[in-house]
């Protein structure tokens, strides 16, 4: 009900607000329309007491009826400050983390651009004693997918082999991998201060920070080629662009193999964006671009080892423990389970301590920390809601990624704080923790999100310096 400054009320008909008619000594009255907290504060003003407005008010009405906005912002300005100092900090730890890798790339080749040397001078074979390649008949070849090589094959002709190249495209590709990553976020209709701490969340808070820091290495940059490319993958889906998810997902693949099982994941959320007429077609054109890179993947095959389904794994050059698990189990084995399933979800942090006393911290787990124990945050996604077929094809997909990893030799040996392999899936898992974080009721995950982040920054800049 409308209110004059004498403190009495009249009626009105019309509208929730009301008139408030000020008399100024310095010219003539004038009336301004407000709302019912206006009112109320007016209301109060008349009896002598300060009522603070809103979060969204603009500050506490005093006695005068000035608004002090001191008060409101201050809070404002400090949770600002706070956050950018955050911010300075992460970026001057990523800096450092990355400082020693990048000093010693000079001295080192990486095998995607030993490759890509070999693509621009016309040949598959790569030079003799290159670390992690494979012999077969008595040629030196790499085992590892191409995609990364073809991406360094311009690069590569232009500023030659050595060099941080490889880490720069890793740089590049994690750019890329920020920028979908924030894509998605908002296709799932996550706030901006959401989307933010979840990407974050992803590229810092779990084993893709320390591959970046591996990317002048063959696995570092193995994946986050494959991050970036998946995740722009299911961005694609989600716009209902099939060809695109096709071409992105076959990328993918050619830089980790594991990554193809997104396909159901991924045809299940186009399949729900397209118009019902077009679903067919949308997935032919993912399937189309799918089948000619892996085409061309078994061509390249065949054209080094024994045949198209040969990728040459079984003819690296293995030492220790490694070479004994093959030797007696093969590449793939059930023997391997226990100890995978162990590190991949039961293994807590724990750094190692060296010297007479023992008192010195030497490292962290060099077969890394369970998924739960480093990225706790990834876990919200059994909170996402999305349709029964859409979490059907995303259960399917990460299962059957999972099953192949926990079945492998080798759980990601040598690495710090993660389980790398594990990015062949924690993209899938971004996915829905996007779809879970705007339904969810508490702020637990953006803790789990700074808990992993700050872990990460311990095992790899504090430790790791």
């Amino acid at each position: 009900m409308p209110v004059d400054v004498d403190g009495k009320l009249r009626p009105h008909t019309k509208t929730n607000s009301c008139s408030l008619r000020t008399d100024c000594p310095a010219g003539p009255s004038r009336t301004v329309r407000t709302g019912p907290l206006v009112c109320a504060e007016v209301r109060a003003t008349q009896l002598g007491r300060n009522v603070p407005r809103t979060a969204s008010g603009g500050g506490a009405v005093n006695a005068m009826g000035t608004q002090d906005r001191s008060a409101a912002r201050s809070p404002v300005r400090w949770s600002g400050l706070v956050w950018y100092l955050i911010l300075a900090v992460l970026a001057l730890g990523v800096v450092w983390s990355l400082w020693t890798p990048a000093a010693r790339a000079q001295a080192s080749v990486n095998l995607h651009a030993a490759q890509a040397d070999a693509f621009v001078h016309g040949r598959l074979t790569l030079d003799h004693g290159l670390p992690d390649a494979a012999s077969y008949s008595g040629k030196s070849f790499s085992p590892y997918p191409p995609a990364p090589a073809v991406l360094l094959t311009p690069v590569v002709a232009v500023f030659g082999l050595h060099g941080p190249t490889p880490l720069l495209l890793a740089f590049v590709l994690s750019g890329v991998a920020a920028i979908y990553a924030l894509r998605i976020c908002r296709r799932a209709v996550m706030q901006s201060r959401q989307a933010q701490v979840l990407t974050l969340g992803l590229l810092l808070g779990t084993a893709y920070w320390s591959q970046v820091i591996d990317g002048n290495g063959v696995w570092g940059l193995s994946h986050v080629c494959a991050v970036a490319f998946l995740l722009v993958a299911f961005d694609s889906a989600l716009r209902g662009r099939g060809l695109a998810t096709g071409i992105c997902l076959g990328v993918a693949f050619l830089s980790r193999q594991f990554t193809i099982c997104a396909l159901p994941f991924l045809l299940a959320l186009l399949w729900e964006r397209v118009p019902t007429t077009r679903r067919r077609w949308a997935v032919v054109r993912v399937l189309a671009p799918i089948g000619v890179l892996g085409g061309a993947y078994l061509v390249f095959n065949a054209a080094r080892f024994s045949g198209p389904i040969d990728t040459g794994y079984s003819y690296i050059r293995l030492t220790g423990f490694l070479q004994a698990r093959v030797d007696e189990h093969g590449l793939f084995s059930v023997a391997y389970v226990a100890f995978n399933f162990t590190y991949m979800f039961l293994q807590g942090f724990h750094v190692n301590y060296r010297g007479a006393t023992m008192l010195h911290a030497n490292r962290v787990d060099p077969f890394g920390t369970s998924l739960p124990a480093a990225s706790p945050f990834l876990f919200f996604a059994v909170k996402a809601h999305q349709s029964r077929t859409v979490m059907v094809a995303a259960a399917v997909s990460i299962g059957t990624c999972l099953m192949g990893i926990l079945l492998y030799y080798n759980n990601g040996f040598l690495q710090t704080n993660a389980q790398r392999f594990s990015l062949d899936f924690v993209p899938m898992l971004f996915v829905l923790c996007a779809f879970a974080v705007p339904r969810l009721k508490t702020r637990w995950w953006e803790a789990a999100v700074w808990y992993s982040i700050a872990l990460n920054f311990l095992a790899l800049v504090v430790l790791g310096s």
